[in-house]
């Protein structure tokens, strides 16, 4: 059976509304995806490290109640598990504030032995960082070797825009490591300074071919070589918008898996079958935004079967 692997941290997520915490979650983008892809029962597994603390113990304990194995997750003794602070403005959209400790050592990753069509995922700051580069590395020159399909999620934050000039090649890189881009419109502005989404795909498409732009309530854009489409987004009441890149990217690799894309036929993918990826996607991104939980319900994942 075909294999998921991701790479990236697991984070604590504590929303507030209004100034007071109404939840708290496990989390971390890569995180999320692979409780939605659990959920979805899919052959999937994720690699990270977290402290051998209460919050670790706990984020290994969903994982597994989520039908994901924590075997390669490392419980580090010298680190504590990072919390974030995700404060809603009224739109219900998130501005966060991150709390972390650097690992004393550099932390060694393993993960199950990748083979061709397998889907391999990564992104976040988590991909940049000095600390974890040469293990994210390691992985991604595992995926190449085996002929993986590698998805990439850059989701950068705004407060590492100071960083940007030494992070820029980084990012550079990863794009040229991956099939498919995916990233939110403010991705792009800090990444690039610009909105339009074709001039990001210009800039893009020197590294990878295919490039997946989501902008919130106004929809999602797809550039390929063969065509650019922009996709309108579903009409929802949000309650929250931690997790729903995400979950975007959960939907969309679960697509990739039942519509069995391969990495040779993914060059040369028509339109309609773009429509059908981007439609798993917006409807798992759909339904976490209904929820202050950062994956699929459980209900959901029971019906889109």
């Amino acid at each position: 059976m075909r294999q998921i692997v991701g790479i990236g941290e697991n984070i604590l997520d504590i929303i507030f509304r209004d100034n007071r915490p109404v939840s708290a979650n496990a989390g971390g983008s890569t995180f999320n995806t692979f409780i939605s892809l659990g959920r979805m029962h899919m052959n999937a597994f994720f690699v990270s490290q977290v402290g051998n603390d209460r919050l670790g113990r706990m984020a290994c304990d969903f994982l597994r109640a989520n039908n994901i194995s924590d075997c390669y997750v490392n419980l580090r003794p010298d680190a504590k598990t990072p919390v974030a602070l995700a404060f809603l403005d009224k739109n219900n959209d998130a501005e966060y504030a991150f709390y972390k400790d650097a690992p004393k050592q550099l932390p060694e990753f393993s993960c199950p032995d990748m083979h061709e069509d397998d889907i391999f995922v990564f992104g976040s700051y988590f991909a940049l960082n000095k600390d974890f580069r040469t293990g994210v590395n390691r992985l991604l020159q595992q995926a190449a070797n085996a002929r993986s399909i590698v998805y990439y999620d850059p989701n950068f934050r705004p407060s590492h825009i100071a960083e940007l000039p030494q992070l820029l090649p980084v990012i550079e890189q990863n794009f040229a490591s991956a099939d498919v881009v995916r990233g939110s419109d403010e991705d792009f502005f800090f990444i690039y300074g610009e909105k339009d989404v074709r001039k990001i795909y210009k800039k893009i498409s020197a590294y990878c071919p295919n490039l997946i732009v989501t902008c919130g309530k106004d929809g999602v854009c797809v550039c390929t070589p063969m065509f650019c489409k922009h996709y309108e987004s579903p009409s929802v009441e949000v309650k929250s918008t931690v997790g729903a890149g995400d979950n975007f990217n959960a939907g969309f690799i679960y697509g990739l898996n039942k519509y069995n894309i391969t990495k040779k036929v993914l060059p040369l993918l028509l339109e309609n079958k773009w429509d059908d990826l981007v439609r798993c996607a917006m409807a798992f991104s759909s339904n976490v935004c209904c929820s202050l939980e950062n994956y699929i319900s459980h209900e959901f994942a029971e019906n889109f079967k």
